[in-house]
Order: structure tokens, then sequence, then C-alpha cells
């Protein structure tokens, strides 16, 4: 029995990180309101997915802080390196979490699919919109490996529900 256990646990960790590994890239957001396109890095970090806007498309840094945040405390934050993203996947191409609006200082829940490098996010709430995410293969997101954040030391702390 325990043999069992063990063999079905280690099995469903391959299955998150092989999951995981087909989500985690570099991906261009559609145009702002403002025209820009924002690129996002999906990593992992201890089993979870998680999102954080680094560079625009056109160059430019993001220089916005997190004006909308209902703490107080987190208003002066930079938007670039503020984890914005948390998700788990359940298989290769579907994942659920949560996704936090520097717009509206809202926290929302998600579901998300990935089909042909196209991350669809489904905000899950009553109308909801759904954001289409291009991922950037290998050649499309070399020339922004310099501007890329060292992950590994963000905080993925995420702002309150």
């Amino acid at each position: 029995m325990i043999r069992k256990l063990f063999t079905t646990f280690c099995l469903f960790g391959v299955l998150s990180i092989s999951a995981n590994a087909a989500v985690h890239g570099i991906y261009v957001l559609p145009k702002n309101d403002k025209g820009k396109e924002s690129l996002v890095e999906i990593f992992e970090k201890n089993g979870k997915l998680y999102g954080v806007g680094f560079w625009a498309k056109d160059g430019s840094p993001n220089t916005d802080v997190d004006s909308k945040n209902p703490d107080k405390k987190m208003q002066n934050r930079p938007v670039r390196g503020s984890v914005f993203l948390e998700m788990s996947c359940k298989s290769d191409d579907t994942c659920v979490g949560k996704v936090y609006s520097f717009d509206k200082g809202k926290v929302y829940p998600i579901k998300t699919t990935l089909k042909n490098n196209l991350l669809q996010i489904k905000v899950d709430v009553l109308f909801g919109p759904t954001l289409e995410w291009k991922k950037l293969n290998e050649a499309e997101s070399a020339p922004f490996n310099d501007k890329r954040l060292d992950v590994s030391t963000l905080d993925t702390t995420m702002p309150k529900d």
C-alpha cells in the first residue's frame, strides 16, 4: 500500500513538472491602452507557476507603479518585477490560479489553456474576459534575454484577494 502511494505521489510530481514545463516561457501581451505590448515571463518556483512583467516589446522599460493596490504601503512598488500571476497546472495545457490587475488593484481567479503557443487566460468571474498571450519561441525571445529578471530572487507573494 505504501509503495503504491509513493509511486502515485512520484508520478503526480513528474506530471506536474512536465505540465509546468509546457507553460513556462516568455509571452507578449496584447497592446494596452497606451499602445504598448508588455513582455511577461512565466516561471516555476516551488511547484507553482508565476508571471512577472519585465519589459516592453518596443524596448522601453515599464516605469509604472502599483498605484491602485489597496495596501497603501504597496502603492509605490514598481510594476516591473512584481509577480502578478500564480497558477498550478493540471495537465500539459490546462492551469488554474489567480491574476492581479494593476489597473484595478484586484485579484481574479483564472483558468488557462495553452494551444499552439497561445495562452488563453479566462478570468473566472461573471462575464470575465478571455485574454490571449502569445508565447515567444527562443529566436523571438532572444533579443530580450538581457532584460529578463533573476526570477530566483523575486518575491512571489501575491496581493490579497
